[in-house]
């Protein structure tokens, strides 16, 4: 029996640490005490507007291993970061 009253599930600490772990690597500047104590909204918006910029700068990498140019030479472009995939439970009684 697994009980997660006095702390967080395990998915969700999974999600949190991943979340952290993408801002610290491609946020510049931010450290990991920083944004564990940030308030989740604004760590979730900074999470955001870092994934987007990375999209962005992978674009053009993406067209280009489309291309005959980059097709056969074994050529790997690093993903971009997924985007946050949990919910922040709600407290019990709280609508």
């Amino acid at each position: 029996m697994i009980l997660t009253f006095f702390g967080l599930s395990q998915e969700y600490r999974v999600s949190l640490f991943t979340e952290l772990h993408e801002i610290v690597t491609y946020g510049e500047g931010y450290t990991f005490t920083e944004l564990y104590g940030m308030p989740i909204y604004l760590r979730k918006f900074i999470f955001n507007k870092i994934y987007e910029r990375v999209q962005k700068q992978n674009k053009p990498k993406d067209l280009a291993s489309q291309t005959e140019e980059y097709k056969g030479k074994g050529i790997k472009f690093q993903p971009p970061i997924p985007k946050a995939n949990y919910t922040v439970p709600k407290k019990p009684g709280v609508k």
